[in-house]
């Protein structure tokens, strides 16, 4: 009967050793990939997106955070045979706040608002030679996270994103797909 007791204890501490360990700050790195589509008025075509960027707590109970990003991507008429043929790269720096509208256990309904500038550049039926363009931009948008407080990784799923700017500029993104790391906090 000793012997159990000794074992209980010498777990427990164990286990609040090993949980003390797990308590993370509130600064995340934060990865992602996006397919999609876009419509600027004169331009029709989808592509990928790649992003990181920084995401902070900003609330005493984690539901507000701050993202700044930058953001990637490359765009074609790949598939789309009813409009002449362009081809454009993205780059994007922003600002995005997060906060979490519904939240149960580890997952939470996301809801998200922000502005950004994007520096497109490419060629096409519009502009047969080189061109570049920059667009002020607002978003918004609605995730689902998953977010487990004892574990160093939280992942996002964007069910919807729309940005829309100037010169007609209007970006829908079906699906956006974000890997979070949770940093250690110090002692």
């Amino acid at each position: 009967m000793k012997k159990h007791f000794i074992l209980l204890v010498f777990g427990l501490i164990f286990y609040a050793l090993k949980a003390q360990q797990n308590v993370y700050s509130a600064k995340h790195l934060r990865v992602n990939f996006a397919f999609s589509p876009i419509y600027e008025g004169y331009a029709t075509g989808s592509g990928y997106v790649y992003g990181v960027g920084w995401e902070q707590k900003i609330s005493r109970n984690g539901r507000l955070r701050i993202h700044p990003f930058i953001r990637w991507g490359e765009y074609a008429t790949l598939f789309i045979t009813d409009i002449p043929d362009f081809y454009f790269r993205s780059t994007e720096l922003g600002l995005t706040f997060h906060y979490d509208l519904i939240k149960i256990s580890s997952v939470s309904l996301v809801t998200s608002a922000g502005i950004g500038g994007l520096y497109e550049r490419g060629m096409g039926d519009r502009h047969p030679h080189l061109y570049a363009d920059l667009f002020g931009l607002l978003h918004s948008g609605v995730s689902l996270r998953w977010d487990r407080l004892k574990k160093p990784w939280a992942y996002e799923l964007t069910l919807l994103r729309l940005s829309w700017g100037t010169d007609y500029f209007i970006q829908p993104v079906p699906f956006e797909f974000s890997i979070i790391y949770k940093f250690r906090k110090r002692d």
